[in-house]
């Protein structure tokens, strides 16, 4: 019984955040500069700022590299989730969820999902 109500700590993987990518590695992962995606984050992050079901909550940052990546490179979501930090149900939220906003946010930008 004791066993039962001991409960292990749940473990996070560390993310990737903007600055913690070499200038050249970033345009090559993502096809946009550090800039842009910073833009991006001042667009859109209060969008994607939503709370996430249960867990560590998730950055608009993350939210927006993961979608970049997403878009740029057609990656596999257990890729991206592995990359990132996050899970691959996660990564289909978010994905989602960025398209969503920048159709919403954004005047001369479509996607169609």
């Amino acid at each position: 019984m004791e066993n039962n109500a001991r409960r292990t700590e749940r473990e996070f993987r560390p993310r990737l955040e903007i600055g913690g990518v070499r200038d050249i590695d970033f345009v090559n992962r993502y096809r946009v500069n550090r800039t842009t995606a910073q833009e991006l984050v001042e667009l859109l992050g209060q969008d994607l700022a939503r709370s996430e079901r249960g867990g560590k909550t998730i950055s608009p940052e993350t939210k927006i590299l993961v979608s970049l990546r997403f878009l740029a490179k057609g990656a596999f979501y257990s890729e991206l989730a592995d990359t990132h930090g996050i899970s691959r149900s996660s990564v289909s939220r978010t994905v989602h969820n960025f398209v969503e906003s920048v159709n919403n946010n954004l005047d001369n930008i479509r996607y169609i999902l």
